[in-house]
C-alpha cells in the first residue's frame, strides 16, 4: 500500500478545508504521510495521503474528519470526472499500491543462473 485516496466536500456551515483534520487508521493504527488536496469536480475534493509503502495485512480502513470547525460530506468517484479515479460511480475511497507477488530473483540466484550457463556454453564447446 503506497497511498490512500478519498473524495469530499465541505457543506454551507463548514469553516473550510483550513479546520480539516483527518484521521486515517489501519486496523487502528493511525497512518502519517503527505497529504495532498485537488479540486477533482467542481466541489468536489480529491484527497490522497501518501504513507510509506507497507505491506497491506489490514482487514479495516477508517479515514474520520474529526474537527468541530468542518461539515464535510463523503462523496463518491466518477470515472469520467478524473482519469485517475477507480472505474466505478459508487466508491468513496480507493487503496494505492501495487502487487506484492510480482517476484524478482535474488542476485545470487541470477549469478548462478548464469555461471551454469557459462559452464555449459564451455563444456559444448569442448564435446
Amino acid at each position: 500500500l503506497e497511498a490512500i485516496r478519498w473524495w469530499g466536500f465541505h457543506g454551507a456551515n463548514s469553516g473550510g478545508a483550513s479546520f480539516d483534520n483527518f484521521v486515517v487508521m489501519l486496523d487502528g493504527v493511525v497512518q502519517a504521510g503527505a497529504l495532498s488536496v485537488t479540486g477533482a469536480f467542481g466541489d468536489v475534493d480529491e484527497y490522497t495521503l501518501d504513507i510509506a509503502d507497507v505491506v497491506l495485512a489490514a482487514s479495516t480502513l477508517s479515514i474520520s474528519n474529526d474537527s468541530g470547525g468542518v461539515e464535510w460530506f463523503w462523496q463518491s468517484a466518477t470515472a469520467s470526472g478524473n482519469p485517475d479515479a477507480p472505474d466505478a460511480t459508487d466508491v468513496a475511497f480507493s487503496l494505492i499500491g501495487r502487487d506484492g507477488s510480482v517476484s524478482v530473483s535474488e542476485p545470487r540466484g541470477m549469478a548462478l543462473a548464469l555461471c551454469a550457463l557459462a559452464a555449459l556454453g564451455l563444456a559444448r564447446r569442448y564435446v
